[in-house]
């Protein structure tokens, strides 16, 4: 699909690691890229936000989404690694361009494995005990 946009975090300044939290964060985003869809990471929260052909600015609470012809969106997959929604599952997205459907998928992972890794690799120990949380 030709009509997709994939930001690390905003479309509106990139460079300043912004993220898009609320309906107002959203709106300001859409008016900087043309596409129907934006796919956005970093907050590692799923959400979908959606702007009608009128304008107005909506948050979808659902994991799986028909494309509306007539409206625009910015898609955040959430976070294989380090969710931040109170799910410690590995959260991903499949986007289907021939359908036109995305889909939130959670999948279950070695949490306490990857606990070690990140101790045994020095970083700091939260980043390992926020994993069971999903925090």
């Amino acid at each position: 699909m030709d009509n997709a946009f994939f930001v690390h975090a905003t479309p509106d300044n990139p460079e300043e690691w912004d993220y898009i939290l609320s309906n107002f964060d959203a709106e300001s985003n859409f008016r900087v890229f043309s596409e129907q869809v934006c796919f956005i990471g970093h907050s590692h929260s799923p959400i979908i936000f959606e702007m009608k052909k009128n304008g107005d600015v909506q948050t979808l609470k659902k994991s799986a989404l028909k494309l509306d012809s007539e409206s625009r969106y910015i898609i955040n997959i959430g976070s294989v690694g380090q969710p931040r929604d109170a799910d410690p599952r590995a959260a991903f997205g499949i986007f289907d361009t021939e359908k036109r459907t995305y889909e939130l998928k959670r999948a279950d992972y070695a949490i306490e494995i990857t606990q070690s890794r990140i101790i045994e690799a020095g970083l700091p120990r939260f980043l390992a005990e926020r994993l069971v949380k999903g925090q």
